[in-house]
């Protein structure tokens, strides 16, 4: 005989219970979790893996949740000085002590001064072990070397796995990194050289993501005299450059470094990068592994802005390799008021992009038609858009519809 048991939230383990709690922020834990029932105000008061996100939350709250979490218990950090929360970090360090907070694993300090980066640095790198830890910088911000000294220490840590670094503009190229880091993802926002990117490679054993906005290199020869060395970084799996100036030469000498890349995002804005042909023969010869080639390309490059011009522009992108063994589709686009054209693959990468009216855009596209319908742009963060040109577009299709109506009434009569 079997009996139909009901399973509700209030019959859950406290082991399971606590695994779901650990997918919530704080503020729906104490303030509404905890009042539903006596078991779930029992069970919270032993629960030490809170995550405090002080980056988009109410002054009101800010308080009660510092009042109402033991420092111990807290394992997640996030606060912000950006334009919705200015004084957040200030005032949290003037009313609680950083140095209670001693179980941290993942920090995230969002527009953040030196003279509190330095004061929480000094904290983290001697008394956390840390996996994540995120840093970016007020805009004009140049670190001192004591505050970089305790951002090296930091780094070193065994524990650390993920590091997002935006210092403003400090010269990232004069900060040691530590050898033998355990950090498996990095992403900087600061420029840097050629030098410093192998450099950081090397320091780096274990890193599988890199995303950098660009490299800068003076001497082509750097990298020839590297190669001919053999000294390649195959630990390297995913790398992305996010504003790159490079020449379509340097990019292949620079990739030649890294063998073993899967994925490899290019946001770039030379002309040379267009040329599928090149891409082909390099991705066949040096990046055998590479699975998931995403980029987008701009140029002003001497071509004609029409569909037969974008449709010249794609031919190299349709040959068996793009087409059946990568499966990686490319479209081509060009605004009417704009001299520069667009190449990029349809799993969009950028996170910014100008929104034109559809009647100046010319488009195509190496995609079915049933595919580019689909698009999507999960990546966007940002979108720019020119409200006069949307309004002349709505007229202009307006005044076609009336001239269609009279057309139509003209021809009835």
């Amino acid at each position: 005989m079997t009996t139909n048991m009901m399973l509700s939230l209030n019959t859950l383990p406290v082991e399971l219970l606590y695994r779901i709690f650990d997918s919530l922020d704080a503020e729906t834990i104490l303030f509404s979790i905890q009042y539903v029932c006596k078991r779930f105000h029992l069970i919270i008061i032993n629960y030490n893996r809170y995550k405090l996100n002080f980056k988009t939350i109410f002054k009101h709250s800010f308080h009660q949740l510092c009042r109402t979490t033991d420092p111990k218990n807290i394992i997640s950090l996030i606060l912000s000085d950006d334009n919705q929360t200015p004084g957040q970090i200030e005032l949290f360090l003037s009313l609680y002590r950083i140095e209670e907070y001693i179980r941290l694993q993942s920090v995230t300090l969002m527009a953040i001064e030196e003279f509190y980066l330095n004061i929480i640095l000094k904290h983290l790198s001697s008394n956390c072990s840390l996996t994540s830890l995120v840093i970016h910088c007020e805009l004009n911000s140049v670190l001192s070397t004591e505050t970089l000294l305790f951002l090296s220490l930091t780094i070193g840590k065994n524990s650390l796995r993920k590091l997002d670094l935006n210092l403003g503009y400090t010269n990232i190229d004069k900060f040691e990194w530590p050898l033998d880091c355990s950090i498996q993802y990095l992403r900087l926002s600061n420029r840097i050289r050629f030098d410093k990117f192998c450099m950081i490679l090397h320091c780096l054993p274990s890193i599988k993501t890199m995303i950098l906005r660009d490299c800068l290199i003076n001497d082509i020869k750097e990298i020839n005299n590297l190669i001919s060395n053999n000294i390649l970084y195959r630990q390297l799996t995913s790398l992305t450059f996010e504003d790159c100036d490079l020449k379509m030469t340097i990019i292949e000498s620079l990739l030649s470094l890294t063998p073993s890349l899967i994925h490899l995002i290019i946001i770039g804005n030379s002309d040379d990068l267009f040329d599928g042909a090149r891409w082909e023969k390099f991705i066949q010869t040096k990046l055998l592994d590479l699975n998931k080639f995403q980029f987008a390309f701009q140029s002003n490059m001497n071509i004609s802005h029409d569909p037969t011009g974008l449709e010249s522009l794609l031919m190299p992108f349709q040959t068996p390799f793009w087409l059946e063994t990568k499966q990686w589709l490319v479209t081509a686009l060009c605004i009417q008021s704009s001299q520069f054209i667009n190449l990029y693959t349809t799993q969009d990468c950028v996170s910014k992009i100008n929104f034109h009216a559809q009647a100046n855009k010319i488009i195509r596209s190496t995609a079915p038609t049933i595919i580019e319908d689909k698009l999507t742009m999960d990546n966007v963060r940002e979108i720019s858009l020119d409200l006069m040109e949307m309004q002349v577009d709505m007229i202009e299709k307006v005044d076609i519809k009336i001239n269609c109506i009279k057309f139509f009434l003209a021809f009835s009569s």
